[in-house]
């Protein structure tokens, strides 16, 4: 059952950003993203430490700055410039 649900999780994702997407890049995304959802900063330095791409993107090319962004969490916010990790357009060409 877990299986089917990364497979239609990926083939969603594809769909949506018109690239190919592996099961790796989905997973990194999905935990940055839930990361900078609940403002979980120290998470984020420990990807961030290990070399994690912090600019990876959801299927409309969000990124973990967009959801802080949106979502309020102004420390992630502040981790993103104070490590200058630059903000990047999403597919609709909106910045964080």
């Amino acid at each position: 059952m877990l299986k089917n649900l990364k497979k239609l999780q990926r083939n969603i994702f594809n769909f949506s950003s018109h690239r190919e997407t592996s099961d790796a890049e989905m997973e990194v995304c999905f935990r940055l993203i839930n990361f900078a959802s609940q403002g979980n900063v120290k998470a984020l330095e420990e990807e961030l430490k290990k070399g994690t791409d912090m600019n990876s993107s959801d299927y409309d090319l969000r990124t973990t700055f967009h959801i802080a962004a949106s979502t309020g969490q102004e420390a992630v916010v502040k981790f993103f410039l104070d490590n200058k990790i630059p903000p990047i357009s999403d597919r609709f060409g909106a910045f964080p």
